[in-house]
């Protein structure tokens, strides 16, 4: 099947080109790549020879706001669903308590 050029008053849709004939397509980022990259910010270490404890790792990231918004949000959840969903006798969503950030 021979392409043929549209005038320049036409548009080609994507149905009428041919997709088995390849060009070049323009990169839409003038970024480059930057070679330094990954975490800016350094975890303070707490022992005494310099390494890092697991949990300041993991603190570093999960901060209390983060916390305090996972308890929020599974919490709300927790009452949506109670309000919507009949527990029978023996269901455990009866003993749900609402989460804290402790």
């Amino acid at each position: 099947m021979p392409f043929e050029s549209a005038s320049s008053d036409e548009e080609v849709t994507d149905d009428e080109v041919d997709s088995n004939v390849w060009s070049e397509i323009e990169s839409e980022s003038d970024g480059g790549f930057v070679e330094d990259h990954g975490i800016v910010e350094q975890v303070t270490p707490t022992f005494e020879d310099g390494t890092i404890n697991p949990i300041d790792c993991y603190r570093h990231f999960i901060t209390d706001e983060v916390i305090s918004l996972m308890v929020r949000e599974t919490n709300r959840y927790a009452e949506q669903y109670l309000l919507t969903h009949k527990p029978n006798k023996r269901s455990k969503n009866l003993q749900w308590e609402p989460n804290t950030n402790e």
